[in-house]
């Protein structure tokens, strides 16, 4: 409960942020009223009815499921040691799967619900479809099972997941001087919003959440101080549709 509670007021802070020190500027009308109310509503439907359901399931399952041969007890690394390579190695594979869900088709499907959002805020870090959302649960349940991670730093790891995923959709302007040094270790807005650009090479990199340690070593790294008329949201979506529940929910089974 302590970690919702942060979170929560992580998410009022953000967004008074976003108020005073906007990245994007953007009219409180209609429109955003709309995309708001959309992102809330995949929120709700995605994140609070099957991510904590599953969540909770996932949390007490990794003592039940913990076994000897798991990657932790092989190596016998313990305490702190562990946490630290655990944490890490979350970290990198959690990086490797969002890549997958850009390169491989039937995940894009799914994903691309997240990527036509056309304008980012920090609701946007939590737009994702209720599928996509299930599939990456399945996912961590089988690095818990190889990993072999504890409680505790699978509760780490997820509340600093979801922390930077909303900071690093929020539409706040950072002072350059300042982004620049950040930009070096994690992932601020300006790095991630070169992800949401409409051009595929530009979409198909800075895939980090956390960090920017993994995108510079694998060549996925682009410098949003080098980016030109940068545009965000996916060109073959109208946005009416990038903004209608019943649709973004359908979107990702309907034939092409």
């Amino acid at each position: 409960m302590n970690k919702v509670f942060l979170l929560s007021l992580l998410i009022v802070f953000l967004y008074c942020l976003e108020v005073f020190f906007p990245l994007r500027k953007r009219q409180f009308n209609r429109p955003t009223f709309q995309h708001g109310m959309i992102n809330i509503a995949i929120i709700f439907l995605g994140t609070i009815l099957v991510k904590i359901v599953n969540f909770t399931l996932l949390y007490y399952s990794i003592d039940l499921f913990q076994f000897k041969y798991s990657l932790i007890s092989v190596l016998g690394i313990g305490g702190v040691g562990a946490s630290l390579f655990t944490i890490i190695l979350f970290d990198f594979l959690i990086w490797f799967q969002h890549l997958i869900s850009h390169h491989v088709p039937f995940f894009w499907r799914f994903h691309r619900v997240h990527h036509c959002d056309d304008f980012l805020d920090t609701s946007s870090g939590l737009r994702f479809h209720p599928f996509e959302i299930v599939a990456s649960l399945l996912f961590k349940f089988v690095l818990i099972l190889v990993i072999g991670i504890s409680q505790a730093d699978f509760l780490i790891f997820e509340f600093l997941l979801t922390s930077f995923a909303l900071f690093n959709h929020s539409n706040i302007k950072l002072p350059n001087s300042l982004d620049r040094v950040l930009s070096l270790v994690i992932v601020t807005p300006n790095v991630h919003q070169v992800h949401h650009s409409k051009r595929k090479s530009e979409t198909n990199s800075n895939f980090g959440f956390n960090i920017v340690l993994w995108d510079r070593i694998f060549g996925t790294y682009k410098d949003f101080f080098k980016v030109e008329n940068l545009e965000i949201g996916l060109d073959d979506i109208t946005p009416q549709q990038a903004n209608s529940l019943s649709f973004l929910l359908l979107w990702p089974l309907r034939r092409k």
